[in-house]
């Protein structure tokens, strides 16, 4: 019997009690008080009609919504259970028996598990003692796999119904599969591991071939040096200087490929060192004043004494891009470079007269191969990704290259952070000043495996009015150290020598042997050797190949102060 049959039954009994009652008092009752009670009864009665009425009507409304849930259960485009705290199947719906390949009613009563795959259960335990526990909705995957050897992937959201007492909970969940999401991310997955497998191939190959390459754009460099200063004849001249126009145009472009290509991989992390900001403006100086000079641009680099802490690599690599993007798009005017304090930043800002960068062009320029004003893509103006990696490097010290720009000019700026540190402060020695050097006493020794590089760099020196003595070993090295006849003021070394030993174990032991630091400085074609903690420990001053003349000759200088 339902629960409004049951009320209806009572509130009968209850109306002929009353009217028994009425019945037994009606000999002392007046008929005047009579006939109120009964109209009174009646009008109960009437009453307890009307709410049979409405008592029924939510019984039909109740039964109708009961039924339309049922529809919806069941004929709903999505997979549902109902699952008791047990675990075990109460009801499903027909898309979810579907799913499961079973008569909906022969898998009421089954374990939820049965169908779950033994590394996925312990998940799905998990799962249900949250969901009962917490009362609140889960979501976990977990693998299916039907006696008839169908195996997908489904996702379970799961959320405990509001009726029922507390040890009789029970589940709403919904099952959908999602077996194809599973294997496009495995797809995705393993195409983006291939993408990144293939990146990495990339840089390593191009970091193993990059010493073999600037071997030959050493020698190329120091011979095309040593004949600006040999050659007199005006003609011969002009064609030494394109042939050294082109292998700077050949140094830059492998470079800005090896930079993209480290960047690109992922194998560049900052390394934090402490460093004052003149040693970055000192480079910049010596490296661009003679660019400047060729174009009769005025470039000028503003001291800085302050002291940074961030990594000097990628902060140079940032400026380096900056002035030299700077000088190539002025033609005529001045290129400043110089610091301003900003709180607990310094910020490095690069001025220029050029050609201005468009409103609409400002956020372009910094992506790969953008270029203005170079419709020709003429390889002499670059690659267009100068202030990409700069950008990119930026964006790895955790700043971001700021523009502003005119009609008639350029503002490109980047802050670094400010140290309070104390030390001996490097003092800037000018390409302007290197003339009046005297170097005609320094007897230099030059370490390096290449023939080639070895003599054209001797000679180059020489010309220089260097002492000179060149070997291709560092057991002829030692040997002269040794020779109490010989004494050198100054050792260049490559860092790779034969036989596996390096430029800097090399100095190690020649200081070691005199028993006090000779001068000395290494030049590389490894790329990545400036970022080793080898190099970090030795404290020499480190030179890419290909190195210039000026440059060499200016650092020499300055490291023997």
């Amino acid at each position: 019997m339902s629960d409004l049959d049951s009320q209806l039954k009572e509130l009968r009994r209850q109306a002929e009690k009353r009217l028994q009652d009425c019945k037994n008092d009606s000999v002392e009752i007046q008929p005047e008080q009579l006939a109120e009670q009964i109209h009174e009864l009646e009008v109960h009665q009437i009453e307890l009609k009307i709410q049979n009425e409405d008592l029924q009507r939510s019984q039909m409304e109740l039964e109708t919504s009961r039924d339309q849930y049922a529809e919806l259960f069941d004929f709903a485009p999505v997979g549902y259970m109902i699952i008791d705290n047990k675990g075990r199947i109460v009801r499903t719906n027909l898309l979810s028996s579907e799913m499961f390949g079973m008569n909906r009613f022969q898998m009421a009563g089954v374990f939820f598990y049965t169908f779950v795959t033994k590394e996925y259960r312990r998940e799905l335990f998990r799962h249900f003692q949250h969901v009962f526990k917490d009362q609140i909705r889960k979501t976990c995957e977990v693998k299916i796999a039907l006696s008839d050897g169908t195996v997908f992937f489904a996702k379970m959201d799961s959320v405990v119904q509001p009726r029922g007492e507390k040890d009789k909970l029970q589940c709403l969940t919904l099952i959908t599969d999602i077996t194809k999401l599973k294997k496009t991310e495995v797809t995705n997955k393993q195409a983006r591991q291939a993408a990144e497998d293939a990146s990495r191939a990339k840089s390593q190959f191009l970091t193993a071939v990059s010493h073999d390459l600037r071997q030959p754009l050493q020698a190329m460099t120091t011979i095309s040096d040593l004949l600006k200063r040999k050659l007199t004849d005006k003609k011969s001249l002009d064609l030494v200087n394109n042939l050294s126009s082109c292998l700077i145009s050949m140094t830059e472009l492998f470079n800005t490929l090896l930079n993209v290509s480290q960047l690109e991989s992922g194998s560049i992390e900052p390394e934090l060192k402490t460093f004052y900001a003149n040693e970055l403006l000192n480079r910049l100086d010596v490296t661009y004043r003679p660019l400047a000079m060729d174009k009769q641009l005025n470039l000028r680099v503003v001291d800085c004494s302050s002291a940074l802490r961030c990594d000097p690599v990628l902060l140079y690599q940032i400026l380096d891009n900056l002035v030299s993007n700077a000088i190539r798009y002025t033609d005529s005017g001045k290129v400043l470079v110089g610091c301003r304090r900003r709180k607990s930043m310094l910020r490095f800002e690069i001025w220029d007269t050029g050609i201005g960068i468009p409103e609409n062009q400002r956020e372009q320029i910094f992506d790969d191969y953008h270029q203005l004003y170079n419709p020709a893509r003429d390889h002499s103006k670059g690659l267009g990704l100068g202030l990409a990696i700069a950008a990119r490097s930026a964006k790895l010290l955790g700043q971001k290259i700021a523009l502003n720009s005119w009609k008639n000019g350029s503002i490109f700026s980047i802050d670094a952070p400010l140290i309070d540190y104390q030390t001996n402060k490097s003092k800037k020695t000018s390409i302007n000043n290197l003339e009046n050097t005297k170097i005609s006493t320094t007897s230099l020794l030059i370490i390096d495996d290449n023939s080639i590089i070895l003599h054209s760099l001797s000679y180059l020196m020489e010309s220089y009015g260097y002492k000179v003595t060149g070997t291709k070993s560092s057991h002829d090295a030692m040997a002269m150290i040794k020779d109490e006849l010989r004494q050198f003021d100054f050792i260049i070394s490559d860092y790779r020598l034969p036989n596996g030993e390096t430029g800097i174990e090399l100095i190690k032991k020649i200081r070691q042997t005199l028993g006090f630091n000779i001068p000395a400085l290494l030049i590389t074609g490894d790329l990545e050797m400036s970022m080793s903690q080898e190099f970090a420990d030795s404290g020499l001053k480190l030179l890419h190949k290909p190195v210039g003349a000026e440059i060499l000759n200016q650092h020499i200088q300055e490291i023997m102060g």
